[in-house]
């Protein structure tokens, strides 16, 4: 009887330990919703904070991308946000739902501008109440876009090229191929760009022609500044530069006297060139020049002879001249060296190469002056008699004047060591046709 008692209230205890745990649920439950409405219908907000938000920048659709601006100084940009939200969108507003943008209607002119930056969420139904930013504006810089064309050119000192002592290099035949660039920036930027310069950047060591590629071309403004990259395409951005290597030698420079006179001595002449030798730069498939020869015509030196007389490429047979010398003076050494004028007679003047045909020439002039030049000492003695004077008629039948002017050669047959000066010296030739001859009667009926 004891058992069955003990079992009844075992039972009693169990269910009734059942409906006080319930209770507590109820109450618990009761509670918590109690607390959330009190909290809802007195503090129904919350303050919250998003730190290191990307601001995005961008004027697509705004008023400054519809005049052509964008932003050239568009470096990364984070603010930090704070602002009052509904308990039920805390959680839910957060860095992916949150986007803060800079402001860029009413911006119609390039320049630096202080922009407000503005939040917004990304998702319906979420709020956020009163967002404080920090910082509240960004300053940027907003220009045109536009596309120019400029040559491109290197140098010596650009490539960093270092040659033997033998060798060189002409900096304005550093070909870059292609020749110009396409940039594309700022227009404030473009406009400062003067010239645009291939780099390399490692130094070359050069001991013959190669092709060397530059990646790196610099924009620089007149007074030599480079001009920063960051906003700037180059379109293509690296060349290929032709560097001809050459051999650099001296080369004597020497005349080359023109005489009608077959006996006179050259090596009787004294005379300076100034300079007396330029360097020149040769080519590996050129071979150098061992001097470079002037030609001078004996019968134009003159007593304080001094001449210019350029130096062409073709003198020097392909070679790059490296001094820039454009010409070189002769002069006569005239010490011990004397002048005399003496007259010739129309009787004293010989004519050769006389046309065959149906004119006669003869000479004009009754008598005609030479100057003559030579040693004082033989000088002195010379006469009339010492001297030939040709008139050589080749090619007379064609003047297109009668009478007309023609030049005299002359000479000294007694001397190898004296010249006549005969740059003006001239005779007037005339032509005259000669006779018709009556042939005999008979003969012109035969």
């Amino acid at each position: 009887m004891k058992f069955i008692t003990l079992k009844k209230a075992s039972k009693n205890d169990i269910y009734e330990s059942k409906s006080n745990a319930m209770m507590l649920i109820i109450a618990f439950i009761c509670a918590v919703t109690a607390w959330f409405i009190i909290s809802m219908t007195y503090y129904p907000s919350e303050n919250k904070e998003l730190l290191n938000i990307p601001v995005v920048i961008s004027t697509d659709g705004t008023t400054a991308g519809k005049n052509g601006l964008e932003v050239i100084n568009n470096t990364e940009q984070f603010v930090n946000i704070s602002f009052e939200c509904s308990r039920t969108d805390y959680k839910r507003i957060n860095k992916s739902t949150v986007q803060a943008y800079v402001d860029f209607d009413n911006i119609t002119i390039a320049g630096e501008h202080t922009l407000s930056v503005q939040v917004k969420t990304t998702r319906n139904g979420l709020t956020m109440i009163d967002p404080v930013v920090s910082p509240e504006t960004i300053t940027l810089k907003l220009d045109k876009y536009s596309k120019i064309t400029k040559n491109v050119s290197t140098d010596r000192e650009a490539l960093m090229l270092s040659l033997p002592e033998n060798k060189t290099i002409i900096d304005e035949e550093l070909y870059c191929d292609p020749t110009e660039i396409s940039i594309k920036g700022p227009e404030s930027d473009l406009k400062m760009i003067d010239r645009c310069v291939a780099v390399s950047d490692k130094a070359i060591s050069l001991d013959s022609t190669k092709n060397i590629t530059s990646k790196k071309i610099l924009l620089l403004t007149e007074d030599g500044k480079e001009i920063p990259q960051n906003n700037i395409t180059i379109t293509p951005s690296a060349v290929n530069i032709s560097a001809e290597v050459l051999t650099l030698k001296s080369v004597p420079i020497h005349p080359s006297f023109n005489s009608t006179s077959e006996t006179f001595d050259t090596n009787s002449l004294k005379y300076h060139f100034e300079p007396s030798e330029i360097t020149i730069g040769v080519p590996d498939n050129i071979e150098a020049p061992s001097a470079i020869e002037i030609p001078i015509h004996l019968n134009d030196l003159d007593i304080g002879y001094s001449k210019q007389y350029p130096l062409t490429d073709k003198r020097l047979s392909g070679t790059k001249d490296i001094n820039n010398v454009e010409s070189v003076t002769f002069t006569l050494e005239d010490d011990g060296l004397d002048s005399k004028d003496i007259t010739l007679t129309k009787n004293e003047l010989l004519t050769t190469h006389v046309p065959k045909d149906d004119c006669e020439y003869s000479i004009e002039n009754k008598q005609i002056t030479v100057r003559v030049i030579g040693p004082k000492d033989i000088i002195s003695s010379i006469t009339a008699s010492d001297l030939q004077a040709e008139v050589n008629l080749t090619g007379a039948d064609k003047q297109v004047t009668n009478p007309f002017p023609y030049d005299v050669d002359v000479s000294c047959k007694t001397h190898n060591n004296v010249w006549a000066v005969t740059t003006q010296l001239k005779v007037n030739i005339s032509r005259t046709p000669k006779s018709e001859t009556t042939a005999p009667a008979a003969s012109r009926n035969t």
